[in-house]
């Protein structure tokens, strides 16, 4: 692999770097990202995001890995991409193959439920309101379920994934 990056050039990871600085109109951090703009003015919201995000990313991984049921490199990295899909700035609804892809290797069902509704509330605020094709009568689509209902619901499902993280956690 490293190889074939060698040959490809340092171009290759651009769009990696770019997306790393995003905020997508689909998650929590869509919500903050405006309530920082409205405050104090466009593009004061990059570090703070950049920051909350590394601590909540942080915290989840803290909390899942104290909830897992067992601690093999399966579990590890399920808790760990699935904080990290949580925590993200920018998301969308096929990045949680990931995670379901590890969640075949280790067993924790209940978790699967939550990335279950995670990948279905994104689908439903990235799949209909495709820019590309989209007529103009479907707007409410983007300003209304991505904008809004999707970073909120998103939100609920974070604090939901967190309660139940420490929860499972003080119980083990």
């Amino acid at each position: 692999v490293l190889a074939v990056y060698a040959l490809a050039g340092p171009h290759v990871l651009d769009q990696v770097g770019a997306a790393s600085r995003k905020v997508s109109l689909g998650t929590p951090w869509q919500l903050v990202k405006t309530g920082l703009q409205t405050a104090f003015g466009p593009g004061a919201y990059s570090v703070w995001t950049q920051v909350g995000s590394l601590a909540l990313l942080v915290l989840l991984a803290w909390l899942l890995l104290r909830a897992a049921p067992d601690h093999s490199a399966p579990g590890v990295a399920v808790a760990i991409v699935v904080a990290w899909l949580f925590a993200a700035t920018y998301a969308l609804p096929w990045y949680d193959g990931l995670a379901f892809a590890l969640l075949a290797m280790a067993a924790w069902p209940a978790l699967e439920g939550l990335l279950v509704a995670r990948v279905v509330i994104l689908s439903l605020g990235y799949l209909p309101a495709r820019e590309a094709l989209r007529p103009e009568d479907m707007l409410w689509l983007r300003t209304v379920v991505r904008q809004q209902v999707v970073p909120w619901s998103l939100l609920a499902l974070t604090a939901a994934l967190a309660w139940w993280a420490a929860r499972s956690a003080a119980r083990a």
